[in-house]
């Protein structure tokens, strides 16, 4: 991923990038124009640009949750609710010490200490090869923009840590069979399962988050992947069905690694290759493809996906809660922190 790219997974706490079928979009903002300003008139009647903004709120809430699907409402209010209780806990932290919430933040970060040439250097160093060979002098300064950036996260973290934070909405837990290929022990505490798919550039950044999420939590934590190709990804099906021909000679998770590294790269050719370069018996993955049984299997997978009202990839279930699209690893960490408290692991 870019350097912006990660950047903004850190810092958005609403990050909701992710893969959609094709239907209608969703979204609008309004600018330049002050809450009683008269956008229009009806026989006299002035509509605000304030009534605009009420009308687009509902419009898009009623959108967002036209599926009738409980568990997209309740992520939408989650998030909400998250990014409500922050604004609130700065606000009420700022006015304590008289300050505005600017002030408040740049306090703080200057009490962690300024950033320094070393530690840019550090992360350069750290992670060139994910800034396609662009020069260090060239660089720098969005390093140092999204390192101030990071102390800006940290700041808001620690202030959340410090206060009394109740929070009282339930979680719908939506019921998936956790039926694919797994990483970590069938009785951990905390299952996660991805609906995803291989044409996707989202799901394809979402695969270094959940290896983080792995090595955090070891034992407590199985990961389950699960087949979503949208229609609008006109190779996602066959790269699929590649898969699971791989998983039949136990070599899912290279596959699986080896599609979303060469993503664009996805045609029957390709795909065979990939079988030859992993060292699969190419007859077997051959006449597993023709076998009607693993186009069945994607299509089971479709049929889960359809049925939890999950449209858009990447999807993740964890403990039956949805968190849709690529979003960075705090946000997963927040519902598995709270869901192991719960089991008293």
């Amino acid at each position: 991923m870019t350097l912006r790219i990660f950047s903004a997974s850190i810092l958005c706490l609403l990050f909701s990038l992710g893969c959609q079928t094709d239907e209608p979009g969703t979204g609008s903002r309004l600018a330049g124009a002050g809450q009683g300003a008269v956008a229009a008139e009806i026989d006299g009647h002035a509509i605000t640009t304030g009534d605009l903004d009420a009308w687009i709120r509902d419009d898009l809430f009623q959108r967002e949750t036209r599926r009738g699907n409980p568990g997209q409402l309740y992520e939408l209010r989650s998030q909400a609710l998250e990014r409500l209780v922050l604004e609130q806990i700065i606000d009420a932290e700022a006015a304590r010490r008289n300050l505005t919430r600017e002030d408040l933040i740049a306090a703080e970060i200057e009490a962690r200490g300024s950033v320094t040439d070393e530690e840019i250097r550090a992360f350069y160093d750290s992670n060139q090869a994910q800034m396609g060979g662009a020069d260090y002098d060239d660089i720098a300064p969005q390093i140092l923009s999204f390192l101030q950036s990071k102390k800006s996260s940290e700041v808001i973290a620690s202030l959340r840590e410090a206060a009394d934070v109740r929070v009282f909405l339930e979680p719908v837990r939506i019921e998936v069979t956790a039926d694919g290929p797994s990483k970590g022990p069938a009785d951990a505490p905390v299952t996660i399962i991805e609906f995803s798919d291989f044409q996707c550039p989202f799901c394809q950044r979402a695969g270094p988050v959940i290896e983080t999420l792995l090595e955090k939590y070891g034992d407590d934590l199985r990961f389950v992947y699960r087949h979503l190709p949208l229609d609008n990804h006109s190779r996602a099906r066959p790269a699929a069905e590649a898969a699971v021909c791989a998983d039949a000679q136990g070599r899912f998770w290279a596959y699986h690694d080896v599609l979303f590294a060469n993503n664009r790269k996805l045609g029957n050719d390709d795909l065979l290759g990939y079988a030859t370069e992993l060292d699969l018996d190419l007859e077997k993955f051959k006449a597993c493809l023709e076998d009607p049984e693993t186009g069945a299997k994607v299509s089971r997978d479709l049929a889960a996906a359809r049925a939890a009202g999950i449209s858009g990839t990447p999807a993740f279930l964890i403990n039956g809660q949805l968190i849709s699209g690529a979003k960075p690893a705090e946000e997963f960490m927040r519902v598995i922190d709270a869901e192991l408290a719960a089991a008293g692991s």
